[in-house]
């Protein structure tokens, strides 16, 4: 094997096409929240601190004068407190009191009364009710507007503007935590003429900015990057959130107020030239518009996408349902994934397919000028080409193939490569959804090959991470399938067991480190099937007296659509079991039955996890045996005296409950 030279150049192409299947877009990215993101701004707008021992003690309780102080701070009236230092408005609050100014300050502005006989009661409890009183007054809203009733109106409006997200309406005391999450929503909402309510905090604003480093005042609004003087450092835990700067009379950034709207924070399992899937196989599409942001560099997504990683954390920005930015913050995957392809060229430039290189690695061009020869590449932590080796053109990638006419997509650890299909006398189309062998040809098309058999070496210990003496990498890609339907992407923690053996295991695959970063199982969660009941058919095919009738078995459950497969397995007719199914060819690979364990009541579950001892999985069927209907486990609960569960498999491999039958 001919290891090449490289020399002066800094990017490889490889002629593989940057091409997927589009999907339909999905709706806006949904939003997050958190205590400590609540803490973070309040605590950079100079609204909040922590305790003497630095915490911030969410759950101690928070008295009258305290959220006073907060509330005052918050709606920005600051800078008026020595107008009131020194009055007595209330008979318990003297001017000696730590919290008069604010208390005064607030009585002044209309937000508090007191209890109407003289007092104000410092030391006594907040109440929601109380807190939602001062808050809606900060929003504008006056008493005429939110009516009589104290506080039952009061909490009603709030919970309608959104201040009491997630709280139970009760006029209870407050904790510290409660008052952030309050105040903090107050934030970001607008007040009753509709202006931005965190805007009166500042001088003026710089909005739809994404925040990258708290230390140095950096953000980028997805056109440049930017660097703002700042009064003190903003909390790490706002970075990498997208909302406003708040800036004083200097222009110096003295707080920061995420709009949460349209932000997600994932975990990526595949990167597509058009767009990413996340690791509950959720997919968000992009387009060529969308920009990158990674070290704090902006990048076009149509030159980042093929250095994404399985385990990279992301966080996605959307504006009307449309994904228009994109952050990478952490890398956490091992290094050593490889690609095999032909070297179109090499180049400063990094065009849609180029992989870009590290800075010790070289290119040697052939005496004719030309670079084309077939490459395997070993990528480094970052994505970059660490090292490229001159290869048999013979050579392979092995990954997951998708169809679609003459185009194909090979999903690898690492990257995802496409291209047109190369012709071959194999049914490409009932290859689409298996693992592959493909290689780049003459003509720089996919040359798909299939799989042959393979016997593990060991198995797979899921609590060593290992697969004998070869552990996992940290972004292995795990598939499983049942028999020959198409294969699916599974995680670890959807394995039940503590090993995998080694016959269950089809293909392993290694990076240049020698870990394992690639694995096909065969049926170890037991999750590739449909479950209900199953009904048996016929269905005949061909014409005159060259008919041919095949037996059919019908997964009946709470869908609407069931599917008929084609099946040669016996089975029991209205027996509860469950089907893999093969859509391309429209037969069952598998049709199993479940085991039935009768006589139980509703003693015997524990919650909705577990049922007898055996875990329930997440998509249980329930079947009213009263009503011949399927329902819901939380129906089914209310009324049924006794139950029968059907579970998949032995217990110590890993069993499920997939059905339950309800009787009354």
């Amino acid at each position: 094997m001919k290891r090449t030279t490289w020399r002066a150049l800094t990017a490889l192409a490889l002629t593989l096409a940057l091409w997927a299947p589009r999907l339909p877009a999905q709706a806006a990215v949904p939003a997050e929240s958190s205590l400590d993101l609540a803490v973070a701004t309040l605590t950079s707008l100079g609204v909040v601190n922590g305790c003497p021992d630095g915490g911030f003690h969410p759950e101690d309780g928070l008295d009258r004068s305290q959220f006073c102080k907060l509330a005052v701070l918050a709606g920005g009236y600051g800078d008026q407190l020595a107008s009131t230092a020194y009055q007595t408005v209330f008979d318990d609050v003297s001017p000696a009191h730590w919290a008069s100014p604010y208390i005064n300050l607030a009585c002044s502005l209309g937000l508090v009364s007191g209890y109407g006989d003289g007092r104000f009661g410092p030391d006594d409890p907040v109440t929601l009710g109380q807190a939602a009183k001062v808050l809606l007054g900060l929003l504008g809203y006056t008493a005429q507007e939110i009516g009589p009733f104290f506080p039952e109106d009061y909490l009603s409006r709030a919970d309608a503007l959104g201040l009491t997200q997630d709280m139970a309406l009760q006029d209870a005391p407050l904790t510290r935590g409660d008052a952030a999450l309050l105040l903090y929503r107050l934030l970001t909402l607008p007040d009753k003429e509709g202006r931005d309510f965190y805007a009166r905090l500042g001088q003026s604003t710089v909005e739809n900015v994404v925040l990258l480093d708290g230390a140095a005042g950096q953000v980028t609004d997805g056109q440049s990057v930017q660097e703002y003087l700042l009064a003190a450092p903003l909390d790490s835990a706002l970075e990498g959130r997208r909302g406003a700067l708040v800036l004083d009379q200097r222009s110096q950034v003295h707080g920061f107020v995420p709009r949460e709207e349209g932000t997600l924070s994932l975990t990526l399992a595949l990167a597509e030239s058009d767009a990413v899937t996340d690791d509950t196989g959720r997919r968000y599409e992009l387009d060529e518009q969308v920009t990158v942001i990674r070290d704090d560099q902006l990048i076009p997504y149509p030159s980042a996408w093929f250095s994404l990683r399985a385990g990279d954390q992301v966080t996605l920005y959307s504006q009307g349902g449309k994904v228009t930015l994109l952050l990478v913050r952490l890398r956490e995957q091992a290094a050593g994934n490889q690609l095999v392809g032909r070297l179109e060229n090499a180049s400063p430039s990094l065009g849609r397919a180029a992989l870009q290189l590290g800075e010790t690695v070289r290119v040697t061009l052939d005496r004719s000028g030309q670079v084309e020869e077939t490459v395997r590449v070993t990528l480094d932590r970052s994505g970059q080409v660490e090292d490229a080796v001159a290869v048999n053109s013979g050579e392979s990638n092995v990954g997951l193939l998708t169809v679609n006419g003459e185009q194909g997509t090979l999903a690898l650890p690492g990257a995802t490569l496409s291209g047109t299909l190369a012709d071959t006398t194999l049914d490409l189309s009932a290859l689409s959804g298996s693992l592959v062998r493909a290689r780049v040809n003459d003509q720089g098309e996919l040359s798909i090959s299939t799989l042959a058999a393979q016997t593990a070496p060991a198995d797979l210990d899921l609590t060593a991470r290992a697969l004998g003496e070869a552990p996992l990498a940290p972004d292995a890609i795990l598939y499983e399938r049942v028999g020959a339907a198409p294969v699916q992407a599974i995680s670890l923690e959807e394995i039940l067991t503590s090993t995998v053996a080694a016959e269950d295991i089809e293909y392993v695959g290694y990076n240049a480190a020698g870990e394992v970063n690639l694995l096909l199982l065969q049926d170890v969660t037991g999750d590739r099937y449909t479950y209900g009941r199953l009904i048996k058919g016929s269905k005949t095919t061909g014409g005159g007296k060259m008919t041919t009738s095949n037996t059919t078995v019908t997964v009946e459950n709470s869908d609407a659509a069931p599917t008929a497969w084609i099946t040669g397995t016996p089975f029991q007719d209205e027996s509860f079991g469950g089907v893999a199914g093969n859509a391309v060819t429209g037969k069952a690979a598998a049709v199993t039955a479940l085991t039935p364990l009768p006589d139980l009541t509703r003693a015997d579950f524990s919650g909705d996890d577990t049922l007898a001892g055996l875990p329930i999985a997440p998509a249980v069927q329930v079947y009213d045996a009263a009503t011949q209907r399927w329902t819901t486990l939380a129906q089914a609960q209310t009324y049924a005296a006794t139950f029968t569960a059907y579970y998949d498999r032995a217990p110590e491999t890993g069993a499920q409950v997939r059905v339950i039958v309800a009787f009354p």
